[in-house]
């Protein structure tokens, strides 16, 4: 039986945890600040709620930061 013996590539790249994702202040009252990682400073952003029902959507764009 011969185990480890090929070579593999990765499939894709990946992606940023959660964890990765800042919000402050928390808990927030009135509003909120994301800091995203390097590399997530463009596309959407979506606000859910906790049923996964899209309340808010942002169009991020040459900022790892914005306001909610």
């Amino acid at each position: 039986m011969l185990l480890n013996t090929g070579t593999y590539t990765p499939l894709a790249t990946a992606r940023p945890a959660a964890a990765d994702v800042v919000v402050s202040p928390n808990p927030a009252h009135d509003g909120f600040t994301v800091q995203l990682p390097a590399g997530l400073a463009s596309g959407p952003a979506e606000l859910l709620n906790s049923l996964g029902q899209v309340v808010r959507c942002s169009a991020v764009g040459g900022t790892a930061s914005f306001r909610v």
